[in-house]
């Protein structure tokens, strides 16, 4: 407690000894070098969009460590470790080899005596895939290309475009001349999609910080609600017959699937009801979304379906535990199964496997919060409030640590759609405005 304390006088003196003039010229030289490092963004951008990280995300981490050493920081790769992972409280379950995948970290370590606090500013390298839609796009989605101040690709924005921004915030501070009094970090991380275990891996290996920004793409305020996010299975058995034979003999795994889908979706409506949301999601007409978002079942057009799964993403408020809405879940599967005496004897089973993240809400005064907003109004000239979002990031990695975290991030559109894209003078104002929190938070010089 002592030591933080004084860490906060000297940030405190610091920020007192500077004029306005002098904090007027701070700005201006970082908002000079990032407006001109406008070719070298879109460069770096558009080869993180080239690499496949939807398929290899190492491709993508070469580049990184590649940036990364160019602005002199010190790179280290923290390697997933299954059995760590799966151990570690907050992570999430997982099937798949991850065995080959690292995080890479960027270190600017201080030269003299220690001021101001540590800072991480994280982001992932891995992109959902975009075969599915692939055709609808109005290009290759891995190819990446410029249209005024869009530039376009899956992942420009989720969150590619992120990772260029962090990297644009400390060439600014590099190339302006200033020196860091505590340590700031750069993390590349993988697996944020359908896991988050990167960022937890990172935590589990020790990396820790006295804050973390994440310029996800999600709100051009400051992030500090964020919802619960579970993926889970349900898988059917049924029982198959010939077709002319269905309603008599069969049991059709995709219909009871149907049926499972109609029951989640009451579920889905239940926790939409006003008088359990939390105030920070009264703007949204209907936070809480289920999704169906893989099927497969059946072997046959005219063969009764023997079994069938589908694989959701369901949501729920912070402050409700996923142990809650699993229950919710299961009861609501069971409800099903239990108006079918097939399906009694044979019960539908319930699996989780993926992304399972408990809801986030960090303090609107919490002292990261406070810089953040200070700073962005700096930059953008208006007050930037603390928002909810419906969807989840890695913040909670590192709240679930005690490292407080939000997010605030370039102006994407489609974010795991057709054409996605995002705006290249946005990524330009979040690397302003994140080399002015470090500068505060880290307390350069």
């Amino acid at each position: 407690m002592t030591r933080r304390h004084s860490v906060k006088k000297n940030r405190t003196r610091r920020e007192s000894e500077m004029g306005s003039s002098d904090r007027i010229n701070v700005s201006s030289e970082l908002r000079k070098s990032i407006t001109e490092s406008e070719s070298w963004l879109v460069d770096v951008l558009t080869r993180l969009i080239g690499a496949r990280t939807d398929a290899d995300e190492e491709q993508g981490q070469r580049i990184m460590e590649a940036e990364l050493n160019s602005l002199g920081l010190i790179t280290q790769s923290i390697y997933m470790e299954s059995d760590k992972i799966r151990n570690a409280p907050g992570t999430s379950p997982f099937d798949w080899d991850v065995s080959n995948e690292r995080n890479v970290i960027g270190t600017w370590s201080p030269k003299g005596s220690v001021e101001g606090q540590s800072l991480i500013l994280n982001g992932h390298i891995d992109v959902v895939p975009a075969e599915a839609g692939k055709f609808l796009w109005s290009r290759d989605p891995f190819s990446a290309y410029r249209e005024g101040d869009w530039l376009y690709g899956r992942g420009a924005a989720d969150m590619k475009g992120g990772l260029v921004a962090n990297l644009l915030a400390v060439k600014a501070l590099r190339e302006c001349g200033y020196a860091p009094g505590n340590t700031l970090m750069v993390e590349s991380v993988v697996e944020e999609e359908r896991s988050g275990n990167g960022t937890y891996m990172c935590r589990i290996a020790g990396i820790t910080a006295d804050a973390a920004l994440i310029p996800e793409p999600l709100s051009t305020n400051i992030v500090t609600d964020q919802l619960g996010i579970l993926w889970f299975r349900v898988h059917v058995t049924g029982r198959p017959a010939h077709a002319k034979e269905a309603r008599d003999l069969g049991l059709n795994a995709i219909d009871a699937i149907a049926e499972i889908t109609a029951a989640l979706r009451e579920l889905e409506e239940e926790l939409n009801e006003p008088g359990v949301r939390p105030d920070a999601y009264d703007e949204y007409r209907h936070p809480i979304n289920l999704n169906p978002g893989i099927i497969q079942g059946g072997d046959w057009a005219s063969t009764v379906a023997a079994e069938c799964f589908c694989d959701y993403r369901l949501a729920t408020f912070p402050g409700t535990s996923l142990d809650t809405l699993r229950k919710k879940i299961e009861c609501a599967v069971q409800k099903v199964a239990s108006v079918n005496g097939f399906l009694q004897a044979n019960p539908p089973v319930v699996t989780y496997n993926g992304l399972a993240a408990e809801g986030v809400s960090v303090p609107a005064d919490s002292a990261i919060v406070t810089t953040l907003a200070r700073t962005a109004a700096e930059v953008t000239g208006r007050q930037c409030s603390t928002s909810a979002v419906t969807a989840a990031s890695d913040i909670r990695a590192f709240v679930e640590c005690g490292i407080p975290a939000v997010c605030m991030g370039p102006v994407g559109m489609d974010l795991h759609g057709i054409d996605e894209r995002v705006s290249i003078s946005s990524i330009m104002d979040i690397s302003h405005i994140f080399a002015l929190t470090a500068f505060d938070w880290c307390a350069f010089s």
